[in-house]
């Protein structure tokens, strides 16, 4: 099976690693390719500058196309020509979906496939998707940046914003500014591999305040490393788990922050940790993520 998989700088680094685990998982050949790198310096096997020609060569007989949340026509690929309703799929994965839902929507209508971060209430509960989460959580790489790194001394908590308005850093850092005994640094201006080795030696993590629900990044992540993860989830989002081993502060936010950082400074949650790594790797590692992929896939091609 050859895959291309193309988006603009790639939200999350998701395509690139939904391509290395259909190569390493299911022995495909995929490619993924970005119009611009992104400032976080994520992994991308192509790039729109430096490996078009390749590219073009390559969709000629490729198999499925993976767009990142809208379908695009780009300069100099003919995707438009290769690219139907029985081989291709819009991978929803933040912004440009949801500021594209009405079009989608039609879109589906006429055939088009889609699939949804099935968390987040904005995007999911106006465009259908099948039922399993399209996020991929590279546990493997984010232990080998990590293996050694101890955590800080003193209890310590980190936000890394891609967007500081969005994630609401103004409140949070209010709060965390009000509590003694207590280190905190935001993580930003760097990349994803460095902002992952600082965050490790953190205890907890503060997503955001202005999401509605958990995402790839530093939820996800936090979990892997072993820290308490603080964010904004709503009903919808809650309704999608079981059990989410996440605190939510949507309400009574600052209370519910205090009252987390009082019961994590003085608790051994060595006890948690399994559960917590267990079910990232259940719902978001890429051996269980690639089976609910390619059933996904068979269903879009068949």
């Amino acid at each position: 099976m050859k895959v291309f998989l193309f988006a603009i700088h790639d939200n999350g680094q998701q395509h690139f690693t939904l391509a290395d685990a259909m190569r390493t998982e299911l022995g495909w050949d995929a490619k993924s390719m970005v119009m611009k790198e992104s400032y976080l310096g994520f992994k991308t096997d192509w790039t729109y500058e430096k490996n078009l020609k390749e590219a073009q060569e390559f969709i000629e007989d490729t198999d499925l196309f993976i767009f990142q949340d809208m379908l695009m026509c780009v300069d100099g690929l003919e995707l438009q020509k290769y690219a139907g309703h029985k081989n291709t799929i819009i991978n929803g994965t933040g912004s440009m979906m949801r500021a594209n839902i009405p079009i989608l929507r039609e879109m589906q209508k006429e055939g088009w496939k889609m699939v949804t971060s099935l968390c987040d209430s904005t995007i999911a509960s106006h465009i259908a998707s099948p039922p399993f989460q399209n996020w991929i959580v590279p546990i493997e790489r984010i232990n080998e940046l990590t293996k050694g790194i101890e955590r800080n001394e003193e209890f310590s908590i980190c936000h890394a914003p891609t967007n500081t308005r969005g994630k609401g850093t103004e409140k949070i850092e209010k709060i965390l500014k009000s509590i003694n005994d207590i280190k905190y640094e935001r993580v930003t201006g760097m990349s994803w591999e460095e902002a992952i080795k600082k965050k490790a030696k953190y205890h907890m993590i503060i997503d955001s305040m202005g999401d509605n629900c958990y995402n790839a990044g530093n939820s996800l992540e936090g979990l892997v490393l072993g820290q308490h993860v603080l964010t904004v989830m709503d009903g919808w989002c809650l309704a999608t788990h079981d059990w989410i081993p996440i605190t939510n502060i949507r309400e009574n936010t600052e209370t519910v922050i205090r009252k987390t950082i009082e019961e994590a400074k003085g608790g051994d949650r060595n006890w948690m940790l399994r559960e917590e790594k267990e079910w990232v790797e259940d719902h978001f590692g890429k051996k269980k993520q690639m089976k609910r992929w390619k059933n996904f896939i068979d269903w879009v091609m068949q």
